[in-house]
């Protein structure tokens, strides 16, 4: 019983430890907010922006 209680109580610290280290950005339910979370969904995910700038010479800095 004791160990059960231990366990328990170690899987609950660390749900709530570990949760608190989630976070994500918030951004505006606006035009604007939208373009910018699209924007940094595709800058952090997507993964053929150095491709095509090593084949193209693109910038999306440049572009953004």
């Amino acid at each position: 019983m004791k160990r059960n209680s231990y366990f328990f109580i170690s899987l609950l610290l660390s749900v709530v430890l570990f949760t608190s280290c989630i976070t994500e950005d918030e951004y505006d339910n606006s035009p604007e907010g939208n373009f910018e979370a699209l924007w940094q969904t595709i800058d952090r995910q997507y993964c053929f922006l150095d491709y095509k700038k090593q084949e193209y010479g693109l910038d999306w800095n440049e572009i953004y």
